[in-house]
């Protein structure tokens, strides 16, 4: 399977996926529109590709922050190309230490989706944790180094509690302490209000009615998903799709999924996920 996903990707590449996607994203979306994306661990040996989709990212869109999501949203953004939004799940420390300067090196302001339990008081016991898990692939964020993306400009947002996935097997008393009492303790922590809540996982079970429910009922303004569709002006705040990519992927992997074909692969899960979902609203 591995083997025929390079061979999809190296043919559609090559015969020059993304200008063409882009130019039917442009023509069904408007210049005006913004893709979002999902990244995890970003270590330090991959700095360098890191580097390189950031400025890959910047040939073909404007850098986008927070603010722009916003203002996406109400039809408000300027220029004429459409932006990129970057997004970090899971609250790993090289996020802090390695993407973020990058970041911000290129103009981006970034989401960061932290698993409330996960975060630590300092970074000592961040190191601790660390040294006492046996699964762990590197340590996490603390609330120091929280509170240091926010003031650069980047946003924190919570993506649950313990990082399960909220399918329909959980309770509603499991569901109320992973997506709002989580969301109120890390806004005790980082002393305001957290808006946005990002589901984790993206398999299509993990998208429980229930969480639906209970993310609507916590107040989050924003809630974001994986399913791969750019927002733009008049798309849902609850509904906003990411395309998940990585530090350490290709450019030219990277390319496949910024032209938009994933996106046309994903429309079936899109529309089961609305009709079990968007019809509670």
């Amino acid at each position: 399977m591995a083997g025929l996903k390079r061979a999809i990707i190296a043919t559609a590449t090559g015969l020059g996926c993304l200008p063409a996607g882009l130019a039917a994203q442009r023509a069904l979306f408007g210049r005006h529109h913004l893709r979002v994306l999902n990244y995890h661990q970003t270590p330090a040996h991959s700095r360098d590709g890191l580097e390189r989709q950031l400025a890959f990212y910047l040939r073909h869109y404007d850098p986008a922050g927070p603010d722009d999501l916003d203002a996406c949203l109400a039809g408000r953004l300027a220029g004429n190309r459409p932006r990129l939004l970057i997004t970090f799940d899971d609250g790993y420390r090289s996020n802090h230490d390695v993407a973020a300067p990058l970041l911000e090196k290129h103009g981006f302001r970034a989401f960061f989706f932290l698993p409330e339990a996960y975060v630590a008081a300092d970074r000592a016991a961040a190191d601790a944790a660390f040294a006492a898990a046996s699964d762990e692939p590197e340590p996490r964020l603390c609330w120091p180094e929280a509170r240091a993306l926010e003031a650069s400009g980047h946003r924190i947002g919570c993506h649950s509690r313990t990082h399960v996935r909220l399918g329909d097997d959980l309770s509603g008393e499991r569901l109320h302490d992973e997506i709002t009492r989580a969301g109120q303790d890390m806004a005790a922590a980082l002393g305001h209000p957290v808006e946005d809540f990002c589901w984790v996982g993206g398999e299509e079970w993990s998208y429980g009615a229930g969480a639906f429910d209970e993310i609507r009922r916590a107040g989050y303004r924003r809630v974001f998903m994986t399913n791969l569709l750019p927002v733009r002006p008049g798309s849902s705040p609850i509904w906003i799709q990411r395309t998940n990519v990585e530090a350490g992927w290709p450019l030219r992997e990277v390319e496949f999924y910024l032209s938009g074909l994933m996106d046309l692969a994903y429309a079936p899960k899109r529309r089961r996920l609305a009709r079990k979902l968007l019809s509670r609203a």
